[in-house]
């Protein structure tokens, strides 16, 4: 502590003001190594990068519960990467419901691990924390091939399916990813890029505007469009949401699950659903986990849906098997000549 009093002292030399700052890492023996000295000098050292990291002038002392949860994240990294290299991982898909016609819309694609030892994993599992690496390039773009791959074989079996990814936003923000994007779909001459959807969360949206609706409009000159994730859970400033190019908006499943009894939830999802109809995007609601919950998302004229009520994420061969078996719940069909009548009303007043 002297000797940071000490450097923070200004001096004077040749009339003008100096000032040092001085950062400072320390470790201790033998709590933090007993028997590898040159483990003292790294834990310094690292101690001392903290120091920098928090603005220099200061002292940190070496942590050694922090520095095994980075052992354990650099060691989980490693992993992911070997998974990655040996096609360990795979997409699941997630059917999307048209609340209009009732027919099979499109699908979203989940990535799953299907680990040696422990069985299919899902991202919640070993994604968090990873969202902001460099991991986030390889694995973004083996997403895309594999979903337009899946496209392409679902072509070739007579189905045609629009299928939606979620893009990692540090993916998103990398300055040559409308570049890497066009070499992959250069890949893929007999894919339609429409056929292709992405999705983004709200908050990586947020965290730049300007720049990532530039990025949108490029992807959308390759014939892509953009969902909008989770909305509601971030800003939600409607004026960020009309300066940003997408074409789907993606009520979060927190508004949804209540939607049955919540009469402010109710009122909130149907209040969303006019606000982008107005401004010419269309909804989907996630979460729709039995046939009651999509009741009212029918009556609000909410666009599309997914969710356990409608099926679980699926490999792609159990979709072409399941397309066949899908009906619209009765209960859905019910609703729309209510919600055409409305419609046709609305459509005289105007």
């Amino acid at each position: 502590s002297r000797m940071l009093a000490a450097v923070a002292r200004p001096y004077s030399h040749g009339g003008k003001v100096a000032r040092l700052t001085l950062s400072m890492g320390m470790t201790v023996y033998p709590r933090d190594a007993s028997e590898e000295p040159d483990a003292l000098i790294r834990h310094a050292d690292q101690a001392l990068h903290e120091a920098k990291r928090k603005g220099k002038s200061c002292l940190c002392r070496f942590d050694p519960v922090n520095d095994l949860r980075q052992q354990e994240h650099q060691a989980h990294y490693t992993r992911l990467v070997e998974a990655l290299e040996r096609d360990e991982f795979c997409l699941y898909y997630q059917p999307k419901i048209d609340l209009s016609s009732g027919e099979v819309a499109g699908v979203e694609a989940l990535i799953r691990w299907q680990h040696p030892d422990r069985g299919l994993l899902l991202p919640g599992s070993f994604l968090p924390g990873l969202e902001n690496t460099d991991f986030t390039f390889p694995l973004g773009d083996w997403v895309l091939r594999q979903a337009l791959h899946q496209i392409r074989r679902w072509q070739d079996g007579g189905l045609s399916l629009a299928v939606c990814v979620n893009v990692f936003g540090h993916h998103l923000q990398q300055p040559d990813f409308v570049e890497r994007l066009s070499l992959i779909l250069q890949e893929f001459p007999d894919v339609s890029p429409s056929d292709l959807q992405m999705e983004i969360l709200e908050t990586t949206a947020m965290n730049d505007l300007d720049e990532v609706s530039r990025r949108l409009l490029d992807c959308q000159r390759l014939g892509i469009s953009f969902s909008l994730d989770d909305f509601g859970t971030g800003y939600s400033s409607l004026n960020y949401f009309r300066r940003l190019p997408v074409k789907f908006l993606k009520i979060d499943r927190s508004f949804v699950q209540d939607i049955i009894d919540n009469v402010e939830d109710q009122a909130l999802v149907e209040s969303i659903v006019k606000m982008a109809h107005a401004l010419n995007r269309q909804v989907v609601a996630e979460g729709v986990e039995s046939v009651a919950h999509g009741v009212p998302l029918v009556r609000y004229g909410c666009d599309l849906a997914q969710g356990y009520g409608i099926a679980r994420p699926m490999p792609a061969q159990a979709v072409v098997d399941w397309i066949p078996t899908w009906r619209m719940p009765d209960l859905w069909a019910a609703e729309r000549p209510l919600v055409d009548a409305g419609d046709r009303y609305g459509r005289s007043l105007r």
